[in-house]
């Protein structure tokens, strides 16, 4: 298996998630643009919500990218929450435990 098919609610997060991510003002958003992303040198959480809502299915490795950041960041405040849904995540840790089953490394 080379791909892991993306489900119907991770999408939904991830479009939540951008929608939210434009409330907030440019300097406190909770979601790192993809040019401040390349900056840092890290993925960038808009970048995956773009590949979720657009692809069926994402590669091992872009699942395994949502995964780690799915598992280090907990959602303890509203800003963290829109962050994670932008990943296709939410506060029930579903996508990520998905993600844990499909993944062959975890």
């Amino acid at each position: 298996m080379n791909r892991i098919r993306v489900p119907k609610y991770a999408v939904k997060n991830a479009r939540r998630g951008l929608d939210q991510r434009k409330q907030y003002s440019e300097s406190k958003r909770p979601v790192l643009s993809v040019k401040e992303a390349n900056e840092k040198d890290i993925h960038s959480g808009v970048t995956s919500a773009r590949t979720l809502i657009a692809n069926d299915h994402i590669s091992l490795k872009m699942a395994e990218r949502i995964y780690d950041y799915l598992n280090r960041n907990q959602a303890d405040t509203e800003r963290s929450l829109v962050a994670r849904r932008v990943w296709g995540g939410e506060k029930s840790q579903r996508f990520q435990e998905y993600l844990k089953r499909k993944l062959p490394s975890r």
